[in-house]
């Protein structure tokens, strides 16, 4: 027979271990709730902003098609709105994707609370019994006063008494996961609801997306038969491209060497100094990042600035406050032209006519420079990293004036068919970087 001891040794484990297992439950639920919440704000936040560049692309697109002579921006607006509705429709999959594991996880968790408030019902039912067993005043004080010593009645009145808040215990955690499970049920409910209405949202997208597929190439065999026009156009552009890269080069590259000739003469200084014994130092020490002559030498202020504009990859403003990207960095096929690849140093944003066109992040203007084929192009310097912004005008900045970030620096250009289109690079020394990898997506 179980002597009175264990058997108060296994209550008190058995509380330990239900009390234990709710907490567990409980920081589980939480932990739970805490990210999936996080996760779905994350998509949410990536679908409104895709829901803006559609609404945004619309319009260009409908101002587009109004000049039928302008076939190719028609073209390359629905090749737009078709990328943007793809990576919509992503988006859509991958918040129907989060739905379905965390209806898979709290499925689960439903069963485990279902099943953990079954032991704690069938725990409570041999409270009762025992607890009835013993219920009249006489039976307690038997076994009180059967005790052999003071102090094993004692140790009995204490078990008598932990014994009664066991049981009101019990009836709490029963309460509780009472509670749980029907906030989970309800949770469930709400998430199969949201997912039912994402997949219908996605299955509207994929058929606009299907349409203007078909527009699209409605629009292509249309452009086909205008090659020679369009060849002839593609050449002009290149040629215009071809015109912004040498001056930027050129302008870089003397910034570059500019920079090392006086890295070297404060380092030649410095050194007469170290030879005359002099203990003077001067603030006008350079520090190297790189003996490349692609990337230029670097005052201490500079390279804190070049470490800054890095750190803030993927998360730098635009250079306009409303715009979608229509052509994108890298070489690309032609919309219409099969065999052609054209080559962007940079993107191609769309924008509102009168658009302010704003400096991505804090620099030097390095320089202003003009031409009929892209009306102004400003190149501003950050550290070793260059932003260069093309085809504007009232540029209203200088060569050697500081800029914040945001801070207008001119007007996006509207051409004779009213489209209103920037260009943006980003250069780090002479090398081309993707602009929208580096700019808030």
């Amino acid at each position: 027979m179980m002597r009175k001891s264990q058997f108060i040794s296994i209550i008190l484990i058995l509380m330990l271990l239900i009390a234990q297992t709710g907490t567990t439950y409980a920081q589980k639920k939480n932990k739970s709730k805490g990210t999936k919440s996080e996760s779905k704000e994350s998509l949410q936040a990536k679908r409104d902003r895709l829901l803006e560049e559609i609404q945004l692309n619309k319009q260009i697109l409908e101002k587009t098609q109004k000049d039928k002579t302008n076939n190719l921006n028609v073209v390359k607006s629905l090749q737009n709105q078709i990328h943007i509705r793809e990576e919509m429709i992503n988006e859509y999959q991958a918040e129907i994707n989060n739905l379905e594991s965390n209806i898979h996880d709290n499925t689960r968790t439903l069963t485990h609370l279902n099943n953990h408030l079954d032991d704690l019902k069938q725990e409570y039912a041999k409270i009762l019994r025992n607890t009835y067993k013993t219920n009249s005043s006489y039976n307690r004080l038997m076994f009180l006063f059967s005790a052999k010593s003071f102090n094993d009645a004692y140790k009995r009145f204490l078990y008598l008494k932990q014994y009664a808040k066991h049981r009101e215990r019990q009836v709490r955690l029963i309460s509780n996961t009472t509670n749980s499970i029907s906030n989970k049920m309800k949770t469930l409910s709400e998430q199969k609801e949201d997912k039912s209405s994402l997949l219908i949202e996605q299955t509207h997208e994929k058929d606009h997306l299907e349409d203007q597929k078909k527009d699209k190439d409605k629009m292509v065999s249309v452009l086909k038969s205008q090659e020679n026009k369009l060849r002839k156009d593609i050449k002009t552009k290149q040629s215009k491209a071809k015109q912004l890269n040498a001056t930027i080069e050129n302008i870089i590259k003397k910034e570059i060497e500019a920079a090392r000739k006086k890295a070297e003469e404060d380092r030649k200084k410095l050194a007469e100094i170290k030879e005359k014994g002099s203990s003077i130092t001067t603030k006008s020490e350079v520090k190297s990042t790189s003996t490349s002559k692609a990337t230029p030498t670097l005052t201490p202020e500079a390279a804190a600035l070049s470490v800054s504009f890095s750190n803030n990859h993927g998360s730098l403003p635009w250079p306009v406050e409303k715009g979608v990207i229509t052509e994108y960095f890298g070489s690309h096929p032609h919309p219409a032209l099969d065999g052609v690849t054209t080559n962007n140093n940079g993107v191609d944003i769309n924008t509102e006519k009168g658009s302010h066109v704003r400096a991505i992040f804090d620099g030097v203007v390095s320089s202003v420079v003009s031409n009929p084929s892209f009306q102004n192009a400003v190149i501003i310097k950050h550290g070793e990293y260059f932003t260069v912004y093309s085809n504007i005008i009232n540029v209203n900045v200088k060569a050697g004036d500081n800029v914040k970030t945001k801070q207008k620096i001119g007007s996006a250009y509207t051409d004779t068919n009213g489209d209103t289109e920037i260009h943006l690079e980003i250069w780090r020394g002479t090398t081309k970087l993707n602009p929208s990898s580096w700019i808030y997506r």
